[in-house]
């Protein structure tokens, strides 16, 4: 025997279910701001690229290959040497601050943390006055 209130539970379930499913990737598909997206997060979207870099008299000084990982919210720079060195950057806008927080590491140890701006253009470090 059938038990129709069950069956009728049952469907009402499924129904339901459905119909979080859909409601879920209506949400997915409704356009969002990107992170990041902003015009201060942009100054330097010109360093974005892949680079061969030389010397002020024209001899190769090392390959630099500039990406924006993470939703476009970081400048990521990979550095290699003609020498061999290697090293990377991460280079990320703060709001709060209004400064960019540069980290430099290298395969021989270094780390150089500081932060930024941008003045005329240019990357300038802010020191504490």
């Amino acid at each position: 025997m059938i038990r129709w209130n069950a069956v009728r539970a049952m469907l009402a379930t499924l129904a339901l279910c459905a119909c979080c499913l859909t409601s879920a990737a209506a949400q997915e598909a409704a356009p969002r701001s990107a992170p990041c997206s902003e015009a201060e997060y942009h100054p330097f979207d010109v360093w974005v690229g892949g680079w061969d870099v030389t010397t002020p008299d024209g001899k190769p000084a090392g390959t630099n290959n500039v990406t924006r990982p993470l939703g476009a919210c970081v400048l990521q720079e990979h550095w290699k040497g003609q020498g061999g060195m290697t090293g990377e950057s991460y280079n990320v806008y703060d709001r709060s601050s209004q400064h960019w927080h540069p980290t430099w590491v290298e395969d021989r140890g270094m780390l150089l943390l500081w932060d930024g701006g941008l003045v005329d253009g240019n990357m300038v470090p802010i020191g504490s006055e």
